[in-house]
Order: C-alpha cells, then sequence, then structure tokens
C-alpha cells in the first residue's frame, strides 16, 4: 500500500439544501487532495459552522491531525463523537430574586410592589455533544478522506473497518405511495420493493382516519387491491450483471401514523390493540408495519408500546410496530430498542449521528431481532447505501432512483475490487 496521508486541516463552508441549513465540511490532506462532508437538516448554519471552525477544528489540529496518519475510519470517528461544543443558555431565575448586592433603588422600594414584576434571566455556559447533523458530516469528510489516503472505496473502507461481508446483493426499497415514486420503480416493483408507505402527517386525525379508524381501514385495503393488480407475478430479479435484491414475497403496507392513534384514543391500549387488528385484516395478505402509533410524553408512550408489542405476540398477530426518526430523536430510539417495544427502526441517516454511530446501532438492532430501515436524499444517499449494504438492512427509503441507482454502481463498482 502507498504511504498513508496525513489530515493537515478541516474548515467548514455554507451550503444549500432542501430540508435546512447546510454545512460542508472540508479535510485537507498531506498530499493536497480534498474530502468533503455534509451536515443537512441543521437549525443555523452560522452556528454550526461557527461551532466546528472554533472548537472542533482547533482541537482536532493541535491534538490529533498533525500527527495522526489516516489508518482507522472507526479510530478517527470515535475521537470526533466524544467532542463537545460550549453553548449559551438563557434559564429564567425565580421571581423574587434580588439584583446582586440585595439592595433596592429608591424608585425600587416605592414602586416595586406595585409594578409588573420584570421576568429575571441568567445565561449560562454549557456543554453538549456536537449536533448529529454535525457529527454524520464530519465522519462523512472522516470516511472519504480515509478511502483517499488508502485508495480504496468507502465501501471497502468500512467493510474492513467493522469486519463486515461484502454485499452481494441489492437493498430493496421502501417507496413512499404517490405518482412520481410509484411511476419511477414500476420497471423494478415485482423484484426490488420490500415497502409501500403511507403518511398520515398533517390534518384532522379523525378528518384523515375516522373516528375509529375507519377510513384509515379502507385505504389500507384500496393500497392491498392495487398491490394485488400491480405487482405482478414473482420473477426472476433485474440482475444488471449482479445479485438482484431478494424482497420479501410480498411487499409490506407500511403506515406512519405520526403518533395519530394518541389523538383517537388517548393511551387506550386496548382499543388501539382492536384498531391494529383491524389494519391487518385489512391490508391481507399483504404483511403490516405500523411506525409511530403513538406519540406524546416519551415514558408513556415508552410503556404502550412495550404493552402493545406484548399483546401483538400474545393476540399471534403479524402487525409489525415501528419507531421513527419523523417523531422519536435519536436517544429515543435507543431506548425503545433497549426496551423491546418494537419490530422495526426507520432510521434518518443524516440525522442520528456519525456513520460509526449509525453502523454500530443498526448492528445492535439486527443482533435483537429488529430489522432496519434506512431513510436517506440529497448528500446522504451514497453513504447510506453503503451502510445499508453493509449491514444488510431490510430496506432503503427516500428518493428511489436515486437509491437504486446509487446501488447499482456500487455494486457495480465493488465487483471490480480485490477481496480483502
Amino acid at each position: 500500500m502507498d504511504s498513508v496521508a496525513n489530515i493537515v486541516s478541516l474548515t467548514a463552508i455554507p451550503g444549500l439544501a432542501v430540508n435546512g441549513d447546510c454545512v460542508l465540511i472540508r479535510i485537507r490532506l498531506a498530499d493536497g487532495r480534498t474530502a468533503w462532508g455534509e451536515c443537512t437538516g441543521l437549525p443555523d448554519s452560522q452556528a454550526a459552522i461557527k461551532t466546528i471552525q472554533q472548537q472542533v477544528a482547533p482541537f482536532l489540529q493541535d491534538h490529533f491531525l498533525p500527527d495522526h496518519p489516516l489508518t482507522s475510519f472507526p479510530d478517527l470517528a470515535t475521537i470526533c463523537d466524544g467532542l463537545r461544543e460550549k453553548i449559551t443558555t438563557t434559564h429564567a431565575q425565580p421571581p423574587g430574586v434580588l439584583p446582586a448586592g440585595g439592595g433596592l433603588s429608591r424608585r425600587e422600594l416605592i414602586t416595586g410592589l406595585l409594578a409588573p414584576e420584570k421576568p429575571q434571566t441568567k445565561q449560562v455556559i454549557e456543554t453538549r455533544p456536537l449536533l448529529p447533523a454535525v457529527r454524520f458530516g464530519l465522519s462523512q469528510a472522516i470516511l472519504n478522506a480515509v478511502a483517499l489516503s488508502r485508495r480504496q472505496t468507502p465501501t471497502a473502507v468500512l467493510a474492513e473497518a467493522y469486519g463486515l461481508p461484502w454485499p452481494d446483493a441489492m437493498v430493496p426499497l421502501h417507496v413512499e405511495v404517490n405518482d412520481t415514486t410509484i411511476t419511477a420503480v414500476q420497471p423494478v416493483l415485482g423484484t426490488h420493493v420490500a415497502a409501500f408507505g403511507y403518511s398520515t402527517a398533517g390534518g384532522n386525525p379523525q378528518t384523515m382516519l375516522g373516528a375509529d379508524a375507519e377510513r384509515l381501514q379502507a385505504h389500507v385495503r384500496q393500497v392491498a387491491a392495487w398491490l394485488a393488480a400491480a405487482t405482478p407475478p414473482a420473477k426472476p430479479a433485474i440482475t444488471l450483471n449482479l445479485e438482484g435484491a431478494t424482497p420479501p414475497a410480498r411487499p409490506a403496507i407500511h403506515l406512519n401514523l405520526q403518533g395519530a392513534f394518541t389523538e383517537l384514543y388517548g393511551h387506550n391500549e386496548g382499543k388501539i390493540l382492536g384498531a391494529l387488528y383491524g389494519l391487518e385484516q385489512a391490508a391481507k395478505p399483504y404483511p403490516l408495519v405500523v411506525e409511530n402509533v403513538v406519540g406524546g410524553d416519551f415514558t408513556a408512550v415508552r410503556k404502550v408500546m412495550q404493552h402493545l408489542y406484548g399483546y401483538l405476540r400474545l393476540r399471534r398477530m403479524t402487525t409489525q410496530l415501528s419507531a421513527g426518526a419523523s417523531l422519536f430523536s435519536p436517544d429515543e430510539l435507543r431506548e425503545l430498542t433497549a426496551a423491546t417495544a418494537v419490530h422495526h427502526i426507520h432510521l434518518n441517516s443524516t440525522q442520528f449521528g456519525s456513520i460509526h454511530e449509525t453502523i454500530h446501532f443498526m448492528l445492535t438492532c439486527q443482533a435483537q431481532g429488529m430489522k432496519v430501515t434506512l431513510y436517506a436524499d440529497g448528500s446522504g444517499v451514497a453513504t447510506a447505501v453503503v451502510m445499508a449494504l453493509l449491514t444488510g438492512a431490510q430496506a432503503l427509503s427516500g428518493p428511489p432512483d436515486l437509491l437504486y441507482n446509487e446501488m447499482a454502481k456500487i455494486m457495480h463498482t465493488e465487483k471490480q475490487q480485490p477481496k480483502a
């Protein structure tokens, strides 16, 4: 192998994205080459750039980058995951707190009891982990830098780093049901689609779903009927000179309720279970996955989900409960996984954390028998495809054309690479 390059600088500049602010991270290697990563979905790109330039880059350059060759992606990513940023937060002071020194002016003494009390605040400097999107973009830049330095593909770097098998089949797609996506995947409906998704986000749940979810059941019946007509009988996969995906015998109907059953039933587990049973019957003969069934206070949600998980098993129902990033934070998804409250996790590849964190979480889920669908769009597509291929994810969700084409390119590329 050629000599391994070192990182000599790390910078951040503003970019564009459709899902919030974007920051581009550039790593410059000692040999002059550059690697890039992208942080998307940020609440404030300028604040992220300030953190990266003033806190992250100086620490790495002073303590890590100048004399550390790019040999181990997990080691580099772990150090970056441990970095913390300083932020200034404003806290409300309890009413009636005297100013510093304990004294009052003559005016305050005369009017204080009559004038409305002004809220007192205090600014406090706190530390917290880097935002998940920043950790992803930073790790993406590091992965690309390691791949450049070692003259390997990112897929090869990750496969070797985590001892994962080389991909030999494409990951099937999770496709949201709308005219655009259905048209795009028409050629591979019977060979590369694992699930058809439908989201109930927005609007009044009783109006959209029905007072007892009867409108949702009717919609599921329509989707099942459409699938029966639209998906051709099983036939050999389109191989494109490589192994095709192996989706289930029948694609699943995947509903994302965004917590809507809380609006219909509160946390009444019996009524929720009855509604799930009705949806399962409506979906037959297709498997049913229901994401984000209930919302609200997370402690209560976790308890309800755990109970529903057990009830489904006792009733021998086949419905699978899913938790997704559109409703739950990364830490909440970890808690639901640890509590064995779901059968399935729907991750956003660019918003969960670093590539290192995401791979470990996906492997943990699968070791516990939980299936994982990985979402990606825009700049996250290539990285998400690599992670999904190597970890054997159940499906990839997002723009189906981008995901499918990227998989095809990666599979063709890896066929030409020497195996470790």
